[in-house]
């Protein structure tokens, strides 16, 4: 058997699992809808917003793209940020805290998540394992601390250990998805997802950015009062109503 069926046999057998048990997990949230609540009440509904599923695709991707040694030692930088950015939090968040929309957007963390991803999988792929660690860096601390942030339950203990843990699947799922397919394009296709997850990064960034808080201008005062009475400057059009007048078109 050559090495690229092995791959691909091996790549099924991780993703048809993890596939089953995402199909598992999405039909959990269909009692939500039949007691007639909305989907977003679902505790890990903020997981699966599209800006972070964006990122997490592109993760995984790119772990099935790069070579298997180099995996374990990526997972190990992503796991070390993720980790070491929560303990700090509150000291990113002094620092982000002076940028205009930061605090209500999350302080920007899906798109540095999207955009670190990005920036790593448009790289050759001979380049990747020397410039991947510091932007793999990135997108685990911005992946760690936004789920943290977007906790939907307030602080219950079991949400973020299983947010973390349904990202940590779908990475995966791609990433068994992409050893099985050894096409040539997939490369190829894999940089063009890049280009276009860079582009929605630095435009969903900046969108986030746009200050909020602008003047408002004030409503000029009517040219003449409106009519005094029980109802001021209805009083027309309720007479046409209660009598049932055509409406004349001018």
């Amino acid at each position: 058997m050559s090495m690229d069926a092995a791959t691909a046999r091996a790549g099924f057998r991780l993703a048809l699992p993890l596939l089953v048990g995402m199909l598992v997990l999405a039909l959990a949230a269909l009692p939500l809808l039949n007691d007639g609540h909305p989907v977003a009440e679902w505790p890990l509904a903020a997981v699966i917003t599209p800006e972070r599923m964006l990122a997490l695709i592109g993760l995984g991707i790119l772990f099935g793209q790069f070579p298997p040694r180099f995996v374990p030692f990526a997972i190990g930088v992503m796991v070390a940020s993720g980790l070491s950015a929560y303990i700090v939090r509150e000291e990113i968040f002094k620092i982000l805290v002076t940028l205009p929309t930061a605090a209500p957007n999350a302080f920007f963390t899906a798109p540095a998540a999207g955009l670190a991803v990005g920036l790593v999988l448009v790289l050759p792929r001979k380049a990747r394992p020397y410039l991947a660690p510091p932007l793999l860096a990135v997108a685990g601390a911005a992946l760690v601390v936004g789920t943290a942030l977007d906790d939907p339950t307030l602080h219950a203990l079991s949400y973020l250990p299983a947010a973390l843990l349904f990202e940590v699947w779908t990475v995966f799922v791609v990433m068994g998805l992409i050893r099985a397919v050894s096409h040539p394009f997939a490369v190829t296709a894999g940089q063009i997802l890049a280009s276009w997850m860079i582009a929605i990064s630095l435009l969903y960034g900046g969108v986030l950015m746009v200050d909020e808080n602008r003047t408002q201008l004030t409503p000029l005062p009517f040219a003449t009062p409106p009519a005094a009475g029980d109802h001021p400057g209805f009083a027309e059009i309720l007479a046409v109503i209660d009598t049932g007048k055509a409406r004349v078109t001018p």
